[in-house]
């Protein structure tokens, strides 16, 4: 059953606000009325949204924390309370797009649950201002956002990289550039294409372009700032990567279906895709 909700019926309402990357002139003119209307703004750190606020002299508002490592317990609470009080609440993140890498998912389920409309103030993002800068030809991308810190599920999102058409969008802190370019290299190889972007509307913005091998010739640190990241996809048409997945899947026949998983593991492909390479193998 279909679940309609008009944003602009006079009913309770959530706001997501995407909030410049640094650059405080970003803000659009609308940013400023929704939260002066708000009757609580949500942010990841109220802090923060303290000296927006003050930039754009809105004073008064009830500003409440919710954080990745609370916005299950407190998404709930933050409804609740806009059912009972009515009117408008916004929800942003300390720089950027709320649900993209950054929380706000946890409270605009929470709000659907509660039949509340949710509307955005959109402007830009890191991966969209980036992808954009990248240069790199690719009619559409595959938003990873940041990387799995380690173990298999990294390796496998890194690996998915290698026969992946579209180009892959990711975020990563600036201390640990340098080993992601390393274990992108061993996977995907030197001489796939990478622009990097940091510090995406500040002072010291700036799009590096060149290969992974490229990238490794630089210092420990000499990347700085908030980062995110390109990484073109495949030119090949995607028979290379059926071949090699059929292969793979010949090789570990043996296995029966645990080839299924292994496959999902060692070559971050789709469960359904490396089933039906299974069934292939077996049939042939």
């Amino acid at each position: 059953m279909l679940k309609r909700l008009p944003s602009f019926s006079g009913k309770p309402l959530l706001y997501l606000v995407v909030t410049p990357l640094g650059n405080l002139s970003d803000i659009p003119e609308r940013t400023r009325e929704v939260l002066s209307s708000s009757t609580a703004i949500y942010s990841e750190d109220t802090r923060n949204a303290a000296k927006l606020l003050s930039h754009l002299s809105i004073k008064g508002k009830k500003l409440y924390s919710i954080r990745s490592q609370n916005e299950r317990e407190e998404a709930p609470k933050a409804i609740a309370r806009l059912l009972q009080e009515g009117g408008v609440i916004s929800y942003m993140s300390d720089a950027g797009h709320p649900c993209l890498s950054d929380p706000g998912l946890a409270l605009v389920r929470e709000a659907i649950v509660n039949d509340v409309a949710v509307s955005i103030v959109p402007a830009t993002s890191a991966a969209l201002s980036a992808y954009c800068l990248s240069g790199i030809e690719s009619p559409r991308f595959y938003f990873q956002g940041f990387l799995p810190l380690k173990g298999k599920e990294r390796a496998s999102s890194i690996a998915a990289m290698k026969d992946r058409k579209e180009a892959t969008i990711v975020y990563e802190a600036a201390n640990r550039v340098l080993k992601t370019m390393q274990d992108i290299a061993e996977q995907v190889g030197p001489d796939r294409e990478i622009s990097l972007s940091r510090e995406i509307s500040k002072l010291h913005e700036e799009t590096i372009h060149g290969t992974v091998g490229d990238f490794l010739l630089l210092e420990e640190g000499e990347i700085r700032g908030e980062i995110a990241f390109v990484v073109a996809g495949n030119p090949n048409d995607g028979k290379k990567r059926e071949i090699d997945l059929d292969a793979f899947m010949r090789d570990n026949l043996e296995l029966g279906k645990a080839a299924v998983k292994k496959a999902v593991d060692e070559l971050g492909v789709a469960r359904k895709e490396a089933y039906s390479a299974y069934l292939r193998a077996r049939e042939n």
